[in-house]
């Protein structure tokens, strides 16, 4: 956990997907909401692709002072597709 928490987030995902996660957090930065859905293995290895929110968070002169990105495993819907990107990477 301890390599996962001294990352950016971005850095977590591989590409493709880590192109999206930037384009979402720059998304949300300027004030918008960014999302995409992407593949990132759990921290156990499970494979898993996710939905994805990055939002603002206003400070309190009303300028994006933090952003919270949610993610929600996709269950089942793209299990043949996580299947494949695992066994491309061993």
């Amino acid at each position: 956990l301890d390599s996962v928490l001294q990352r950016a987030w971005v850095d977590v995902w591989q590409d493709p997907w880590k192109g999206m996660a930037t384009a979402a957090v720059e998304t949300a930065k300027a004030g918008g909401r960014g999302a995409f859905q992407g593949f990132c293995p759990t921290f156990d290895g499970t494979p898993k692709w996710w939905d994805v929110v990055v939002t603002p968070i206003a400070g309190p002169a009303g300028d994006t002072s933090a952003l919270l990105a949610c993610s929600r495993p996709l269950a089942g819907r793209r299990r043949g597709t996580a299947t494949a990107v695992k066994r491309r990477s061993t």
